[in-house]
């Protein structure tokens, strides 16, 4: 903390680092240093809602989240200002090093993919695990988010997982349709100007009766097993998916 405020504080590095402020924090325990750093507040509050809510959480809804929305351009405003003021940036070597594997695109003849389910259909998750291993699919079955874990880190680890791979499967068991709904469109926001083709799939399974899940897209494939989750749909959808990746 010393040597941040060394470095940042006292207006040293005045609209250059900054906090986004997702839930209230008490100003007064914060050190004197660093409490003229400029806040961007993506919280509200109101008489009807005393509870303070994080602004466009889970996802931001581009019509009605329009307080988020504002928080968030007045950011991008401030930055913008600053990189036009930096100076100009060295050029690269002609033969730039190689990029570390760990962020090297996978290879096409090892398919991969994500599974994305509710926590009262993690059973069903594993169950698609399971078959997909058998056909020879390397399958993660993505995390729940931690209690104490920021929505915007989940947010980047989930993103990062998902351009690690080649596809997705949603996961609808008992899960409401608005999870459903959410998820996809969290899903279409990364991977619709990264795939063509079919790049996901919706493996609706059991139970047999139960609201519509409302998602009609020439990008995920239905998966219709609510009679119980079986290999054969799951190797179409597979099937679909390397001869997407063979035309990458």
């Amino acid at each position: 903390m010393a040597i941040f405020v060394e470095q940042v504080g006292g207006g040293k590095a005045n609209n250059r680092v900054f906090l986004v402020e997702l839930l209230p924090t008490e100003w007064k325990l914060w050190h004197p240093g660093i409490a003229n750093i400029t806040a961007v507040k993506c919280w509200s509050e109101s008489l009807d809602q005393p509870e303070p809510i994080t602004l466009g959480w889970p996802v931001p809804d581009p019509k009605s989240d329009k307080a988020y929305w504002r928080e968030i351009n007045n950011l991008a405003s401030i930055l913008a200002r600053q990189i036009q003021n930096l100076p100009p940036i060295p050029q690269l070597p002609a033969n730039p090093l190689p990029l570390p594997s760990a962020i090297r695109p996978i290879p096409s003849n090892t398919l991969s993919v994500v599974i994305n389910a509710d926590k009262p259909d993690r059973e069903l998750g594993k169950r698609v695990q399971d078959l997909l291993r058998e056909l020879e699919v390397e399958a993660t079955l993505a995390a729940e988010p931690l209690p104490t874990q920021l929505p915007a880190e989940y947010h980047k680890h989930w993103e990062e997982l998902l351009g690690y791979n080649h596809g997705v499967l949603i996961v609808y068991g008992v899960a409401p349709p608005i999870w459903v709904q959410t998820n996809y469109e969290k899903i279409k926001k990364v991977l619709a100007f990264q795939r063509k083709g079919i790049w996901g799939a919706l493996v609706d399974g059991p139970p047999e009766q139960k609201p519509d899940h409302g998602l009609n897209s020439r990008n995920l494939m239905l998966l219709d097993c609510r009679r119980g989750i079986t290999p054969a749909p799951l190797s179409d959808f597979v099937e679909k998916l390397r001869q997407g990746v063979a035309h990458v």
